[in-house]
């Protein structure tokens, strides 16, 4: 499991850019469009969103219920309703994180799902949202100290990094720069090479200054891109900073 921490001063830089249509396209908008034909695109976005933040809630079930195969069953139902717009009950953008939403809806599937006895029966229909779950059973080897809870919190800390991270990679694609931006990106973690920038100089073609500079403009640009990527899931721009502190204290849970 990795995560991508450039650093956790911000700015508000970038947080205007959410004005310019980003909100049409949170999570928050694709599910209260679940379901209705006329918002197809909406609809796919947040399958789009759910297909990168399913595992935080998977390793949630996991740490709770300890039958593989039925832990895997109750999170792959529970998107498959979230996405045919039957998991709305608590779904209002005014009360806050999408992420409290996303698993106070979780919870109440788990209570449903047990309390009218489905849980146990499941098994053998058709899948439409497939998930693969053969590729992260070892990221349960974590001390048992780590509560349910916890875990949702870091690997949902970790979804929304590298998914910023992905977001600066194809940005720098477009330009032609993804083969620097691999090797340069170390830096921004804090796992540089063994013989710091003079080790990777000839690699992107530039002097040691030159590295430097671009590392500081990827680190302000992930910055922003991580600014954007939280706006998405919160109700006001007030709450960004906060959430950004969150996050940071969920990922650096051991």
């Amino acid at each position: 499991m990795s995560a991508s921490v450039p650093g956790e001063n911000t700015d508000s830089t970038g947080m205007d850019r959410r004005a310019g249509g980003m909100f049409d396209s949170t999570p928050w908008s694709g599910v209260l469009a679940a379901g209705d034909s006329r918002h197809a695109s909406q609809r796919i976005a947040l399958q789009s969103f759910c297909s990168a933040c399913w595992l935080a809630l998977h390793l949630y079930v996991r740490r709770k219920v300890k039958n593989v195969h039925l832990a895997q069953d109750l999170t792959q139902s529970f998107f498959e309703r979230l996405l045919v717009g039957k998991s709305l009950k608590l779904a209002d953008p005014a009360r806050g994180r999408f992420r409290t939403f996303l698993i106070q809806a979780f919870e109440w599937h788990l209570a449903n799902e047990f309390r009218e006895g489905r849980a146990e029966k499941r098994g053998g229909k058709v899948q439409t949202f497939p998930l693969d779950f053969s590729r992260h059973d070892s990221l349960l080897a974590d001390d048992e100290s780590i509560t349910a809870d916890l875990l949702f919190e870091r690997e949902w800390a970790i979804t929304l990094l590298n998914l910023t991270m992905e977001r600066l990679r194809t940005e720098q694609a477009v330009g032609d720069k993804a083969e620097i931006f691999d090797v340069l990106k170390r830096f921004l973690t804090g796992e540089g090479p063994q013989g710091g920038y003079q080790a990777v100089c000839e690699q992107v073609g530039m002097n040691e200054p030159a590295a430097r500079m671009a590392v500081s403009r990827l680190r302000v640009r992930y910055r922003e891109l991580l600014r954007e990527e939280i706006a998405r899931t919160v109700a006001s721009s007030q709450d960004v900073d906060d959430e950004i502190r969150h996050l940071f204290r969920a990922v650096s849970v051991k």
